[in-house]
């Protein structure tokens, strides 16, 4: 279920709690072999920060906060210009 189609207002705390206690990671392709780019999401996938670790670190985020690890690709934010720029 993506954030655009549920209805939160309908949903119970039980199906909220779920959803927020799931935690999405998607390394972008600005990672370097010093430091790793993604895109770090709870809840949603498609609502994200963006943020910078070196490897080492990354390794334990990903680890300490359990998450679900999404193919490695652009940010949301590139693919959604790049659907904007194919629009004009």
């Amino acid at each position: 279920m993506t954030l655009l189609d549920s209805n939160i207002a309908t949903q119970s705390i039980e199906e909220l709690s779920q959803v927020i206690s799931t935690k999405y990671v998607k390394v972008l392709p600005e990672a370097t072999s010093n430091m790793v780019v993604f895109e770090f999401a709870i809840g949603w996938p498609e609502l994200a920060v963006e943020l910078a670790l070196p490897p080492k670190q990354f390794n334990q985020f990903c680890a300490e906060h359990k998450v679900i690890r999404l193919p490695d690709g652009p940010s949301i934010v590139q693919i959604e210009l790049d659907r904007l720029q194919q629009q004009d």
